[in-house]
């Protein structure tokens, strides 16, 4: 109930004040791997006595890594806020907690207040807490929301640890009978003296020496770095599952006599083909076998059959192909260093999609970020994809749909060239431990940053994106630098993509402002209803228009801000080329003044009144999530619309006459 009424204050009231709120999430630093940690939330701003804001409900969301943490309850609630007015709770990775004072009193918070603490069980290795600004809600006495002018997120850091520790024995590497000299840490020299050790953390050390006859296990979704480099005359092991694939990062040489084996588990139920790429700084088809390995050859555009003797070069993307999930392993030391690609090549084949587009991949055991803007680089646009099963996600170092611009472990990827003996170097100082899966089926809060989402209403687990962004310094046509060009994903699905200046389809499209109409186009394989959504609007600013216009009917025209989401029609093998337009300003049909309509809701009816008769030509009622409440036509005023479809919440209103339309959003009533 407490979360209900939030949500409708937060829709009903976004009210700009000036207040300066910060909220604080509290770091901890140098911490033993099997503690517990609180972490205190913090607010400023809020106190009367210092021309604060008081505030009478309060929501917060904290993003975690549950391979270095793990959630165990709320404590220390500040005594200005009764414990029982508070709801909180945790999934695997995100913390919740919502506050409404009972009897919606403002309360003053003295600057500093510590509001609770949220408190986890540390397993080892720095990670970060992100407090989501975009979900941290504040709300005063008139019931309207405070924005937030900064947030401050937190951080854990392990333990340095001692000089050296040694191991014996077998069990969990947080074992700290099992060590010499305590656990490891990021001044540690571990060495695995005897028996096996299991990680299921994220561990560190200084350097790792695993002796003959020992073994290290790195467990499904959990981490190890090494800061100086790992040598292994014993057993060293990356395992993966479908729960996830160790990770494994390592700023020295990797070396040693021992065994080396590297998995990667790979699920092809959804999806027949996966693009990977072997750890290995040389390998050949055969580690592929029974996959029907391919290569692409971009002059072609084509992929093409792998030999079990074919030479891998070192990041070399590779096409898989299976009925069933497998796990392919790699035998022998991984790569640590960063990886030169040369000599990438580029044809001027005659259609835009498929120019330039080369195969490589992930070379590293731990996921890596795609922040291409900064690689060293000759001749090489920005722009990634990854295959998702049925489409590609892309990214362009700023956005994309590529999860936080992530490219897991031993993950193959294509870039686009621009110029023949084209360069990438893919350095080691990028990857990171990340838990995000195996991609086969967020980014900054950006200013200036649209998401259009298209998809068929009875099939939402299959959807298609493009990215619109307004960055000064960009350009209106076509540039590898800030644009991704659209790859066609699988025809059976919904297809969308914007048009730049220079007519080429993209799947992110960067203009340097607001004066450029964008042309938005969509492709489908069946009849059926369709649905656009459109969300980042609330990131242009108040005072830019957004409207979608079609080409074919100059009657139909969306005010994007009042009703993000449209519903069409289309017939089977739909494609509509130009027909629709994203206009930033307003065009065509005129919005008429609120006062001409008296609009209002009494006994579970719509009355719509005006000053003198007006003949009505069309009213529409939808919901916010673009759902057809109601259509009635031919009316005049005074008329009155008993609602029969509306199960309560928030509706848009939409009255067209000769002189234009009139808008007006509703709060209906269960």
């Amino acid at each position: 109930m407490k979360k209900t009424l939030l949500t409708i204050i937060v829709l009903l009231t976004m009210v700009q004040l000036n207040a300066q709120v910060t909220v604080a999430l509290g770091s901890v630093y140098e911490v033993v791997a099997g503690t517990k940690v609180y972490i205190p939330v913090t607010v400023t701003g809020l106190d009367a006595a210092n021309s604060g804001t008081p505030i009478t409900a309060a929501e917060f969301h904290i993003f975690f890594n549950n391979q270095n943490v793990e959630y165990d309850t709320t404590a220390n609630i500040s005594a200005l806020t009764p414990p029982a007015e508070w709801i909180y709770g945790a999934s695997a990775t995100q913390y919740g907690s919502t506050w409404v004072d009972d009897n919606l009193n403002a309360i003053s918070f003295p600057d500093g207040t510590v509001l609770f603490e949220v408190v986890f069980d540390y397993k080892g290795g720095e990670t970060i807490l992100d407090l989501d600004s975009s979900r941290c809600y504040l709300v005063d006495a008139n019931f309207s929301y405070i924005p937030v002018a900064q947030v401050i997120d937190g951080i854990i850091t392990p333990a340095a640890g001692s000089d050296q520790s040694v191991w014996t024995g077998e069990g969990d590497w947080n074992t700290s009978a099992n060590w010499s000299n305590g656990v490891p840490g990021i001044n540690t020299i571990a060495v695995i003296e005897s028996g096996n050790t299991e990680i299921n953390s994220g561990s560190n050390c200084k350097s790792l020496l695993v002796n003959a006859g020992a073994s290290v296990h790195v467990m499904p979704g959990f981490s190890l770095s090494v800061s100086e480099g790992i040598t292994s005359n014993g057993g060293f092991f990356i395992e993966s599952d479908a729960s996830g694939t160790g990770s494994v990062i390592s700023n020295g040489a990797v070396t040693g006599t021992g065994t080396f084996s590297t998995e990667q588990y790979v699920d092809f139920s959804s999806s027949h083909s996966h693009l990977v790429c072997s750890p290995l700084p040389s390998a050949t088809g055969v580690v592929f076998s029974g996959l029907n390995p391919e290569k692409y050859t971009e002059s072609s555009a084509a992929f093409e059959s792998l030999g079990e003797s074919d030479v891998i070069p070192n990041a070399s993307g590779v096409r898989v192909t299976s009925d069933s999930p497998s796990t392919m392993v790699f035998s022998g030391a991984f790569n640590s260093a960063g990886v030169t690609l040369s000599n990438l090549p580029f044809s001027d084949l005659n259609e835009m999609e498929h120019k330039g587009l080369n195969l490589i991949g992930n070379p590293f055991t731990s996921a890596l970020f795609a922040d291409l803007p900064l690689w060293t680089k000759s001749g090489v646009g920005n722009g990634v994809y990854v295959w998702d099963g049925y489409k590609f996600k892309c990214w362009n170092g700023i956005t994309g749909n590529l999860t936080d611009g992530l490219i897991p472990a031993m993950q193959g990827f294509f870039v686009r060239t621009d110029n023949a003996n084209a360069s990438l170097d893919i350095p080691a100082a990028s990857r990171i431990h990340s838990n995000a899966p195996f991609y086969k089926s967020s980014k900054d809060n950006l200013l200036n940053h649209l998401v259009l989402r298209f998809e068929k209403k009875d099939d939402p687990d299959h959807f298609d994106e493009a990215f619109i962004h307004v960055k000064e310094g960009s350009v209106i046509n076509y540039s590898s630098e800030s644009d991704v060009i659209k790859l066609t994903g699988n025809p059976d699905f919904p297809q969308i993509w914007t048009l730049s200046s220079d007519n080429t389809s993209l799947a992110v499209n960067t203009q340097p402002d607001f004066e450029t109409s964008i042309p938005v186009s969509f492709k489908v394989k069946g009849a059926g209803k369709y649905q656009l959504s459109v969300s980042g609007i609330e990131s242009l600013g108040s005072e830019t228009p957004l409207y979608l216009e079609d080409k074919q009917d100059a009657s139909t025209i969306w005010n994007l801000r009042l009703s993000p989401v449209i519903e069409f029609n289309f017939g089977e093998g739909a494609s509509t080329g130009n027909r629709y337009v994203l206009h930033f300003n307003v065009i065509g049909i005129n919005e008429l003044e609120k006062d001409y309509f008296k609009v209002y809701l009494s006994n579970g009816s719509i009355h719509i009144e005006a000053e003198q008769q007006k003949r009505i030509e069309q009213v529409e009622l939808v919901s916010l999530t673009g759902q057809l409440l109601g259509m009635y036509e031919n009316l005049t005023t005074p008329s009155v619309i008993r609602l029969e479809k509306c199960s309560g919440g928030i509706a848009i209103l939409r009255i067209r006459t000769v002189e234009g339309i009139y808008i007006k959003k509703l709060l209906t009533a269960n």
